[in-house]
């Protein structure tokens, strides 16, 4: 990853508009609210549906907020994670796509009576600003590690979970460049992997690229 060079300890805040009680990562998004053929999505989408805050010999049920606490919780950030009809159709769509025909009618049964266990968020969380003082993040980390909850769920949900102010690109007026591999061969021969001109040319409102494969630059 390469962050944008102009950012520092003094002015770190001011570059990213928050103050020192708020927290800051790239984007927050709900995967069964987009659509089903976008890249990698249905992974993401399956992972938030068969989340469960149960698990053989790992008691951490007392450590996080109660289903309806989280949701209310995303809803003080204007975020509605409950699973709606449409997304559930667009669930569904998908899985006739790829399962046998007989297999559907059981996927359909589940599907429809079955509600999201706990409300989660996807985010890529290359990039992450939150202060020390934020306690309860760590705690909600650590216990959705306990239970096996893929890095890019459990950071951006426990940010939703223990902060009062999440600042985003979007929300920031910034930008950022991740895994997207077309751009970043174009930057590549933008600047003939000339480092030095890269720095020097750094967008004002790009908060980093990743991923820059340094051994490759001069």
């Amino acid at each position: 990853m390469l962050l944008n060079p102009t950012i520092n300890e003094r002015n770190l805040f001011d570059f990213f508009k928050i103050d020192d009680k708020s927290c800051y990562i790239r984007d927050i998004r709900v995967p069964a609210q987009k659509r089903m053929n976008d890249k990698g999505l249905q992974g993401l989408w399956l992972t938030q549906y068969r989340f469960k805050l149960y698990k053989p010999k790992v008691e951490v049920q007392s450590l996080l907020p109660s289903r309806e606490e989280a949701l209310a919780r995303f809803a003080e950030h204007g975020i509605n994670a409950e699973v709606r009809f449409a997304d559930k159709i667009r669930l569904l769509l998908w899985w006739i796509s790829i399962l046998r025909p007989r297999a559907t009618i059981s996927a359909f049964i589940a599907l429809f009576k079955r509600k999201v266990n706990y409300p989660l968020v996807w985010a890529f969380s290359d990039c992450l600003l939150i202060p020390a003082s934020h306690d309860n993040f760590f705690q909600y980390c650590g216990a959705f590690a306990a239970l096996d909850l893929f890095v890019e769920y459990a950071i951006p949900t426990s940010l939703l979970l223990s902060a009062d102010c999440v600042a985003t690109d979007q929300k920031q007026g910034l930008s950022s460049i991740a895994n997207e591999m077309d751009v970043i061969a174009d930057i590549e021969k933008k600047h003939r992997f000339d480092l030095k001109k890269l720095i020097e040319n750094f967008p004002d409102d790009l908060v980093f690229i990743h991923p820059i494969k340094l051994s490759k630059w001069k």
